[in-house]
């Protein structure tokens, strides 16, 4: 980070983005813990169904994408750690969610998130990466991504209270 308002800044989104992830994987987006179902299921198998379906894909490609920005946010706001080093602790992350799903009961535990999630992240890692060589301004590309962040942010919490407004 370059300077301190930019550090604040990358800080700031990767939070909230935190905090959308957390809404995301384990309360399911729902808005009342009330409408969480109460599964207690473990997969250890990856990439195994008991009942296969096409969701099973679209699922996989969900948590890989919504990881991306993970790898992404980890790279501009602890770059001195080393890359293997923010991919384990996103997995590590990965795999509180999902134990934390099964121990609330709020949803089924399954190694193949675990893997999917991890992907993404470790996908987010090498984005950043290969930008950070094209731009070969790190202040400038960090900018970039959080006032992007920003934006898109903004957008969620505008979609969310839309949805909470007409869900009432």
């Amino acid at each position: 980070m370059s300077n301190s308002k930019q550090g604040k800044g990358i800080i700031a989104v990767f939070i909230f983005y935190l905090v959308l992830l957390v809404w995301v994987v384990l309360l399911k987006t729902q808005f009342s813990l009330a409408d969480l179902s109460t599964t207690r299921h473990i997969n250890l198998i990856p990439f195994y169904y008991e009942e296969e379906t096409s969701g099973h894909l679209r699922e996989v490609i969900d948590n890989v994408l919504i990881f991306i920005p993970f790898g992404i946010y980890m790279r501009v706001a602890f770059r001195q750690l080393p890359i293997g080093t923010s991919i384990l602790i996103i997995a590590l992350t990965s795999f509180v969610f999902e134990t934390l799903q099964f121990v609330l009961s709020i949803g089924a535990s399954d190694v193949t998130d675990i893997i999917s999630n991890t992907m993404g992240a470790a996908l987010g890692v090498a984005l950043y990466t290969l930008l950070a060589r094209i731009a070969k301004n790190n202040a400038v590309l960090d900018k970039v991504i959080v006032v992007a962040s920003a934006v898109l942010m903004i957008l969620a919490v505008a979609g969310a209270a839309f949805l909470l407004y007409v869900n009432q």
